[in-house]
């Protein structure tokens, strides 16, 4: 993974933009909900292939609502949150390997469908 994202591929400002197209769409996720990470995977899709960037994305908003979770860690209801913690790393390995399956432009049409499916 990490020979996809060196600056020597993609160049140190590319590298930077994503960093700081991160950190915006992190803020605003909690704002309006669901447009941050929609925002950023375009944002990152037109930097970097799709195909590359969905696994940083996943990591991006992952660490971005994990942080929610842990500031609001008293109001967070515990036996759902087990539950649903529990069923994402299953969930993980078998969306990882669909998507390892999956050929590339399978791959970024079903994106791209999210994409417009979920601003519609």
């Amino acid at each position: 993974m990490s020979e996809y994202f060196s600056a020597e591929i993609y160049g140190i400002s590319t590298l930077a933009i994503l960093f700081v197209v991160s950190i915006a769409t992190s803020i605003i996720s909690p704002l309006v909900g669901m447009m941050g990470g929609v925002i950023l995977i375009v944002l990152g899709a037109v930097l970097v292939p799709l195909d590359i960037f969905l696994p940083v994305h996943a990591c991006v908003q992952t660490v971005s609502n994990s942080s929610r979770i842990f500031m609001a860690w008293s109001d967070v209801d515990k036996p759902v949150w087990r539950d649903f913690a529990v069923t994402n790393i299953f969930g993980t390995f078998l969306g990882v390997s669909v998507v390892v399956a999956l050929s590339r432009p399978v791959v970024v049409f079903v994106a791209s469908a999210f994409i417009l499916f979920s601003t519609w």
